[in-house]
């Protein structure tokens, strides 16, 4: 809905996905009192960091302790697939094994440059 707002069409250039979701995380992603953080580290990665995942805290209340899983992994797919990118997404904090925040790198392909 995102890209359709801001008529792109997919598949998106790494950069116009890099601004959208940049741009998602902050409406949808990261609301207020989650203490996170959206960096773009370079042309073709973000990290995202977040501190208190409502949803991690909604199943560690529930007593449920089955979580193999990112809760927001699935809302990420989605934006990927509208987008049509396909990003490779590397894990490094989780909360549910002792880390102090979630926190992933997402990186797209690096077009090879001709000399």
């Amino acid at each position: 809905m995102l890209a359709g707002l801001l008529a792109f069409q997919p598949p998106v250039s790494t950069a116009d996905a890099l601004d959208l979701l940049e741009t998602a995380f902050e409406l949808r992603g990261l609301r207020d009192g989650e203490g996170g953080a959206v960096l773009r580290r370079t042309e073709s990665a973000l990290v995202v960091a977040v501190q208190r995942c409502p949803v991690y805290e909604r199943i560690e209340r529930s007593g449920w302790r089955g979580v193999t899983a990112c809760g927001s992994y699935h809302r990420r797919s989605g934006w990927y697939a509208a987008m049509g990118v396909s990003p490779e997404e590397e894990l490094t904090g989780e909360q549910k094994w002792g880390g102090t925040q979630c926190s992933t790198v997402i990186r797209f392909p690096v077009a090879a440059r001709v000399s």
